[in-house]
Order: structure tokens, then sequence, then C-alpha cells
């Protein structure tokens, strides 16, 4: 019996938190369809891998301190 990728993607609801991102981390490779949970409407929630959640929020919010210290009118050199 062989069963298709599609069916390997989907998240089951009773799926651990280790056992979720094992499977996202899995079929993680954009631009395409990754892994998800299928709820009870048909809506597929696509699961990003928690690695690649934390390397997205280091790049998004690399720069969050100075660009508040720059609104905030604090430079760097004025702080010391």
């Amino acid at each position: 019996m062989q069963i298709s990728s599609q069916k390997m993607k989907q998240i089951p609801p009773e799926a651990t938190p280790e056992e979720a991102d094992r499977i996202a981390r899995a079929f993680w490779y954009p631009p395409y369809e990754m892994a998800y949970y299928l709820l009870a409407n048909g809506t597929r929630v696509e699961a990003i891998p928690e690695i690649v959640k934390n390397d997205i929020a280091l790049e998004l919010h690399s720069s969050d301190l100075e660009d508040l210290m720059r609104v905030a009118g604090i430079s760097l050199t004025s702080a010391y």
C-alpha cells in the first residue's frame, strides 16, 4: 500500500508539537505546498517549522532596537 505525498503532508490533529514540527520540516520546500492541518470546514492551515519561524523572526526584527531608538530620538553615541 502506497500513501500519497498529499496525505503525508496532513498533520493529524492528535500529533504532538514535536511530531507536527517534524512533518512541517519534512515538507518545507517553498514555493511548494507545505505540511498542513485540515480544519473541520475543509480549510487547510499550512504549518511553518519552528526553526524557520525563528530564522524569519531574526531577519524581520534584526533592526528593531535601532529603529525604536531612532524613532525615540536616541542615538547610540549620545547614550554614552
